[in-house]
């Protein structure tokens, strides 16, 4: 039976990472996205539930916020994240079908 959990454990991690490969072949082979936007793209894809504003995008990438908002608002008008706000900051999340959209190439 744990031998069981663990084979189908082992099949899950699999198509996890051939997902997030097949993801990164995806956003690299389109020259329109920045190392930036691809890494918050990753970053949304492999974590849906992940927050992202400006201000963490400017500091992971040592550009100011500015930068890090036309980063994220070019996601958001590609349809990839949706922008919300929490308490007076806008913040984004990946769309649902964020890796539907990247692997399709509708970006």
């Amino acid at each position: 039976m744990i031998h069981r959990a663990l084979d189908r454990l082992e099949s899950y991690l699999d198509s996890q990472q051939a997902k997030a490969s097949a993801v990164r072949r995806a956003l690299e082979s389109r020259e329109a996205w920045n190392h930036r936007q691809i890494d918050v793209l990753e970053r949304a894809h492999s974590d849906p539930g992940a927050v992202l504003d400006a201000r963490t995008v400017a500091r992971t990438h040592r550009v100011s916020e500015e930068a890090a908002r036309r980063d994220l608002l070019a996601l958001e008008d590609a349809g990839l994240l949706v922008r919300g706000k929490v308490g007076r900051r806008h913040v984004w999340r990946a769309t649902p079908e964020v890796e539907n959209r990247i692997l399709s190439g509708q970006h």
